[in-house]
């Protein structure tokens, strides 16, 4: 057997042979790209690819691992051929528009989860001094964002206990709103009534959120839970009814006069929900520090971690993902991602004209602006 040294040496010398050979192939693949950008022809060309996958796979001891080898090396490939496009035509057939941050002159009204003192509204102060409007659900905030000029609408997304916010992110995609801006804001659940002692309590109601953030101390009462549509409902139903008690923040003790019984009862001793800000137009500032969009993947085997690797590819990093089923079509399902990243560079720019084109499909929902 040979010694350890002797083989890494050949090694190393293997590597530098395929370093050159990888240089030759990037240059002829720039030279491509150009000639397609010259002649209008699409940069990636499914059964080409798949008919050279397929030759290396069957002249190689290892099939799969050169398949996967060579599909790898042809990605980083048309990464150069994209970025050599969109540096000629920016964001041509990607649908965004540009336009500076969200300014308050913007705002003519901001619609969110009502009635009032909800933590919706509450953020609905924080992102502009303008008219607030509370509705019953998330649907009908969509809806006035959707319908009415000047309306912007404010969603939780995303809780630090809880997670994600599920139908938020439907309601982006089914109306086809962006997100303009985000806070996040510390939520500190109290147990709030008119009973003089929580042994009075039988029912506990609340958001679903809410019920579910202060999960554990309700294990500790003898009582059942009540779900109702926000947190401030729930306190205006319990007023004059000492059995009950609702689970919402101080402001809405405040409003309805009512005592509060128990203060922070949160399960997590940091408990924040992110908001998004939402306009039925995409607002792309000079500089941003993530965006968001959904896509969908054919279901073969290995179609999701081929788009992931993608962002890799690019350098760039996950700040979330999620799945979601396609209501209208059974066991498919749609991804959502956030991006970490700036919209302008021409690395993002390239990845996403890429997704465009290699992905089943992708709808972009909105960008966060540097503040």
């Amino acid at each position: 057997m040979k010694d350890i040294k002797l083989l890494r040496d050949e090694i190393n010398e293997i590597d530098d042979k395929l370093l050159e050979l990888l240089e030759k192939r990037y240059q002829v693949s720039k030279s491509v790209g150009e000639y397609k950008q010259e002649n209008a022809l699409e940069i990636f060309v499914k059964n080409r690819e798949e008919e050279i996958l397929d030759k290396v796979g069957s002249n190689s001891t290892r099939s799969t691992i050169t398949r996967n080898l060579f599909a790898s090396v042809m990605r980083q490939s048309r990464q150069i051929q994209y970025q050599d496009l969109v540096k000629v035509d920016g964001f041509n057939g990607l649908d965004f528009i540009y336009d500076n941050k969200v300014s308050e002159a913007d705002i003519e009204t901001l619609v969110c989860l009502g009635p009032k003192g909800t933590n919706s509204c509450i953020a609905a102060k924080q992102f502009a001094n303008k008219t607030i409007v509370e509705v019953d659900n998330f649907v009908e905030v969509c809806k006035s964002v959707d319908s009415k000029k000047g309306c912007y609408g404010v969603l939780p997304i995303e809780n630090t206990t809880e997670g994600v916010v599920n139908q938020v992110y439907d309601l982006l995609v089914k109306y086809k709103l962006f997100v303009v801006d985000d806070l996040q804001l510390n939520v500190a659940n109290c147990l709030i009534g008119s009973a003089d002692s929580i042994d009075e309590i039988k029912y506990v109601s609340s958001h679903p959120q809410a019920l579910a953030q202060c999960r554990n101390y309700i294990s500790t009462l003898n009582v059942k839970t009540l779900q109702v549509s926000s947190t401030s409902l729930a306190v205006a139903q319990s007023v004059g009814k000492r059995e009950y008690a609702a689970i919402a923040n101080e402001v809405c003790a405040d409003l309805y006069d009512l005592k509060i019984l128990k203060k922070d009862i949160n399960d997590e001793e940091i408990n924040m929900t992110k908001f998004v800000l939402v306009s039925d137009i995409p607002h792309i500032s000079q500089k941003t520090k993530g965006f968001m969009f959904a896509f969908t993947i054919p279901h073969q085997a290995g179609t999701l971690s081929t788009a992931l690797q993608m962002f890799s590819d690019y350098g760039l990093s996950l700040n979330s993902l999620v799945s979601r089923p396609v209501l209208d079509k059974p066991f498919e399902y749609r991804f959502y991602v956030e991006v970490i990243g700036d919209l302008n560079d021409i690395k993002v720019k390239a990845l996403m004209y890429q997704l465009k084109q290699e992905l089943l499909s992708i709808q972009f929902l909105g960008s966060i602006p540097v503040k």
